[in-house]
């Protein structure tokens, strides 16, 4: 039986002078999923061993993850 993933935190990650709500899951076999709270429906998601990881990771692409998104729209 599958569950579904829990929810374990909620963080905020800072890109200039926007402020990116992400919200932190636990995933089946312990992994944790990071997923960014970017607007209308635009979530995307992150994998990582710990919340700290994945908290990392999107520190390190935000800047690149919203320009991708503002280019694609």
């Amino acid at each position: 039986m599958t569950q579904h993933p829990r929810l374990i935190g909620v963080r905020h990650v800072n890109c200039g002078t926007t402020r990116v709500p992400v919200l932190l899951f636990r995933n089946d076999h312990g992994s944790v999923a990071g997923r960014l709270l970017l607007g209308d429906g635009d979530e995307p998601i992150l994998d990582g061993a710990t919340a700290e990881e994945v908290i990392k990771l999107i520190e390190a692409v935000i800047d690149r993850v919203l320009l991708a998104r503002k280019r694609a729209a």
